[in-house]
């Protein structure tokens, strides 16, 4: 069943770049030239982060999963109950609705520069309880998904906040942004 799976990707991709072009899926303003040795340390700081709220991401979603299961709710009901509560989180942090792919290439650019930093900080935690309350419960979805945004805050979140005082960060976020979502 694999093999056919690998084939019907492949056609299927080559199919939609045909007809709708190959673009990348964000686009980084102006480019990336890497001229500072000093951010492999940054980008170090965000690997370790980014292990850690891995394993919270993983930690958390199977929590939900096992806390969803003891619920006295219908199986029917879970996924109401997760959505419900991601609605409820997202009347402070719309962030953490839909895709997320919108805000990372906000992120890439310079669009969420003046989102206030503790919004920037909560961001990576709210999108894996959001991602873990909405498809834990029994909603459908991807984890791979929710993991490049939650990377991609991550790394925002540590550019924001070394960018005005650490050495050789630079005045783009996008290399940060790029590198917390590999590393998560």
């Amino acid at each position: 069943a694999l093999l056919p799976g690998v084939f019907a990707s492949i056609i299927a991709y080559a199919v939609f770049g045909a007809v709708f072009g190959y673009q990348p899926l964000f686009a980084i303003p102006g480019g990336y030239h890497f001229h500072q040795p000093i951010q492999l340390v940054w980008f170090a700081v965000i690997g370790l982060l980014a292990g850690g709220l891995g394993l919270l991401y993983s930690k958390s979603f199977y929590g939900i999963v096992r806390l969803s299961h003891r619920l006295p709710f219908s199986k029917k009901l879970r996924p109401a109950l997760g959505g419900l509560l991601v609605g409820l989180m997202a009347l402070g942090l719309p962030e953490v609705l839909g895709t997320g792919y919108g805000w990372v290439q906000k992120g890439l650019g310079t669009e969420m520069l003046h989102t206030p930093l503790l919004i920037i900080l909560a961001l990576p935690l709210a999108r894996i309880l959001a991602t873990g309350l909405s498809i834990g419960t029994g909603g459908s979805g991807g984890v791979f998904g929710p993991g490049m945004v939650i990377g991609a805050f991550t790394g925002l979140a540590v550019w924001r906040v070394l960018e005005p005082f650490a050495p050789g960060v630079g005045h783009d976020p996008a290399p940060f942004v790029i590198v917390g979502m590999m590393a998560v």
